[in-house]
């Protein structure tokens, strides 16, 4: 039997505004249809001719955080320690960390050093973005953060998607979920959508 798949903004009942309710998204990853109920990730990688024996953790990223990709390059040398430069995804600059200090801006990390030192030119890159909601997933994707609003294809590379993030009312019949996902678990995820303004209905006229 075939199944129709949701459309685009299907599982919106009411919005109050299109351009407040909806934002730009990273979406790093799977072919999802509209209508997909999404966790957002933030994941860093070391650069791979990196000098220096460091490494990078205690990721975070605040709500209003631009998705995308940051990029943190060392621009001074320093005897167990040094500075790194922060590009935002838009090539602005965030300002300087510095290692073994907490840098703590729209994103935040701390940067540790270890033997051997870092030298110039040295990289990490921190990436901000949605995936499909996991309830068991470990990088942030556990909290429900919005809904996919048109179909998006990121099974082969990341792509520039739109969510419904706040203030909308939804149809709970037309949201998509990871397979597995139990019927407790999508319980907490409606309370942590609703947490940001979305709130979802049984649609007995859909």
């Amino acid at each position: 039997m075939y199944t129709e798949a949701y459309h685009t903004g299907e599982y919106i009942i009411s919005e109050p505004d299109a351009n407040f309710c909806r934002t730009d998204i990273y979406l790093r990853s799977g072919n999802l249809a509209a209508g997909t109920v999404l966790g957002r990730t933030v994941t860093a990688t070391a650069g791979s001719g990196n000098t220096g024996g460091g490494s990078i953790g205690t990721l975070s990223a605040n709500a209003n955080a631009p998705h995308g990709v940051y990029t943190l390059t060392c621009t001074a040398e320093s005897s167990n320690a040094g500075t790194f430069s922060v590009v935002a995804p838009d090539g602005s600059s965030l300002g300087d960390a510095t290692v073994g200090v907490a840098f703590d801006n729209v994103i935040g990390f701390t940067i540790a050093d270890d033997d051997p030192d870092f030298a110039t030119d040295d990289t990490f890159t921190i990436t901000v973005g949605c995936v499909l909601h996991n309830p068991a997933g470990s990088d942030g994707e556990a909290a429900a953060v919005g809904i996919l609003y048109a179909a998006t294809d990121a099974s082969s590379a990341a792509q520039n998607a739109v969510m419904t993030g706040r203030d909308t009312v939804v149809d709970r019949k037309a949201l998509t979920w990871k397979s597995g996902v139990t019927a407790a678990q999508k319980s907490l995820a409606y309370v942590q959508l609703e947490a940001l303004g979305i709130k979802s209905l049984v649609n007995v006229e859909g």
